[in-house]
Order: structure tokens, then C-alpha cells, then sequence
């Protein structure tokens, strides 16, 4: 690793709190102008509801859960849900990372190692504030970097807010949309055929 690189990524990395680790977005989709290609077209069909061009870029066996949901049939049927369409857009619009297998997994944060990803949170955002109470006009009790928090007893009725706990053992409250569990929902796109398709869209462990 050259000088350059290493400066970089340690400012990247920020220290909210030192011992915490430092999580980058990466999105390996940049290196098959095919795979860019096919990502742009199906955000652009999300985009405008196009479902028939959708349900097109998927494998007609694409798995949907880890207890054998798969299938276009079953696929059509979750996107009426609003929400699924909208995580649908949310892992495809951030980046990813190809397995040893050669399928590329989306979004980013799903490939961030964590001792125990349903106590865990990635925060996907840089400068990110944690307050000491779930409201926007509460003190700040720390800006964060995109790092690793644990999960937090405190309870909210909020669901737009997110208890955690920091490294160093400080509690407080981030906005939901800037945290991400690794056990969310995820694509992966392989080549099927010679084409690029949506062979998995699930959630879980």
C-alpha cells in the first residue's frame, strides 16, 4: 500500500471513535461496462413503475428467501408492496462487490464483517449525528463516520430513529435512514445465458 493510498483511507476513515472500524463504499459493478449497463437500465424501469421490465431482468428461478421462496410468480406478487420496491431501488443504487463465484451482491454494506449482524448497525452515511434523544432538536452527542455500532436496549416508539452504542460505551440516537443492517435486503446478479439477471432478492441470515 503506497503512503498516498494509506493517508487516504485513514482520513476516510474518520474517528469518532478510534477503535471503531472504518467502513467504505465500494461497487465492483465498474468493472463490466455490461453489468453498469444492466443496473442503469433497471433502476430506470424502477423508475418509471415499469413492472413487465423489471420481472425481465430477473432469473425466472430467482431466490426470494432462505426457505425456498423463488420464482417470477411469487416475485410479481412482493412487488406490489411499496416498501419491497423501494429496497428494490435503495441496494441497487449502492454499489456492491463480486463473490468468488463471480455474482456481484448489492448494496455495499452487505459484504461489512460483524461479529453479530443482528446486534449490529453499519451507518452508510459520513457525518452522520447521534443525539441523546430521538429528535432532531436534541443535543448532538457525536458525529459519525461510516463505522460499526452496536444495537442499543433503549427503547423508541419512533421508528425514524435508531438506539445505539458506540465502541467506547456512549449511547444516543441516529435517524434511521443512515443506518443499515447486513441481514437487509440484497441482490445478486450473475450472467445467465449470456446476459446479466437477478438470480437472488432476499432478506436474512
Amino acid at each position: 500500500m503506497t503512503l498516498r493510498l494509506f493517508v487516504f483511507l485513514s482520513l476516510a476513515i474518520g474517528a469518532a471513535d478510534a477503535q471503531s472500524p472504518g467502513v467504505l463504499p465500494v461497487d465492483e459493478a465498474t468493472r463490466d461496462s455490461g453489468l453498469v449497463a444492466f443496473r442503469r437500465d433497471i433502476l430506470a424501469a424502477l423508475a418509471r413503475d415499469d413492472t413487465a421490465a423489471v420481472l425481465a431482468s430477473f432469473s425466472p428461478r430467482v431466490t426470494l428467501d432462505l426457505g425456498g421462496g423463488e420464482g417470477i410468480a411469487v416475485l410479481r406478487e412482493r412487488l406490489r408492496e411499496r416498501d419491497v420496491w423501494r429496497e428494490l431501488v435503495e441496494v441497487l443504487s449502492n454499489g456492491g462487490r463480486f463473490e468468488v463465484d463471480s455474482t456481484f451482491y448489492a448494496p455495499w454494506w452487505f459484504h461489512v464483517d460483524l461479529d453479530d449482524p443482528f446486534d449490529q448497525w453499519v451507518v452508510i452515511g459520513e457525518g452522520v449525528r447521534m443525539r441523546e434523544a430521538p429528535r432532531g432538536s436534541a443535543a448532538v452527542v457525536a458525529t459519525l463516520p461510516r463505522m460499526v455500532v452496536s444495537d442499543d436496549s433503549a427503547v423508541t416508539a419512533d421508528p425514524d430513529w435508531v438506539p445505539i452504542r458506540l465502541p467506547d460505551g456512549r449511547r444516543g440516537f441516529v435517524a434511521a435512514r443512515f443506518v443499515r443492517r447486513t441481514v437487509g435486503y440484497r441482490v445478486g446478479i450473475r450472467r445467465e445465458g449470456g446476459r446479466w439477471r437477478i438470480v437472488a432478492f432476499l432478506a436474512g441470515d
